[in-house]
């Protein structure tokens, strides 16, 4: 790093201690990631927060940062990342998830289709005419 005098000691050249040699990654910290939010996003995100530590699973700052961006990976739409948000805090999860069965207000189709009948099943149907 610049500014700093190297010591010499035993032949070798070392750095006073202390000193990151590291160089920084441009990384988003929750400060750059929740500054662009709006209130009410600042609200649930503080809520989420106190969920974790009620339920003894504080977050460390290094959490918030991945949480946060997995949740912009999750949905662009603020309105959509407040209601994950809001989805984990109910259900007291300790991470973020796709929304569960209401998307935006539609309902997701279910696309199963009915289970085939197995041979004989309906060997036994006469029985309930009877009772």
């Amino acid at each position: 790093p610049k500014g700093v005098k190297e010591i010499t000691k035993g032949g070798k050249k070392k750095l006073p201690k202390g000193v990151d040699t590291k160089e920084k990654k441009d990384t988003y910290t929750k400060e750059t990631i929740t500054k662009e939010k709006s209130d009410i996003f600042k609200k649930t995100w503080k809520d989420f927060k106190a969920m974790r530590t009620k339920i003894r699973k504080p977050m460390t700052e290094r959490a918030e940062e991945l949480l946060l961006n997995k949740l912009d990976k999750l949905s662009n739409d603020e309105e959509e990342q407040i209601a994950i948000l809001n989805q984990s805090i109910m259900n007291s999860w300790q991470g973020v998830f796709p929304l569960k069965g209401d998307y935006n207000g539609k309902n997701k189709q279910n696309n199963k289709q009915p289970r085939p009948k197995k041979p004989g099943e309906d060997k036994y149907k006469h029985l309930e005419e009877i009772y």
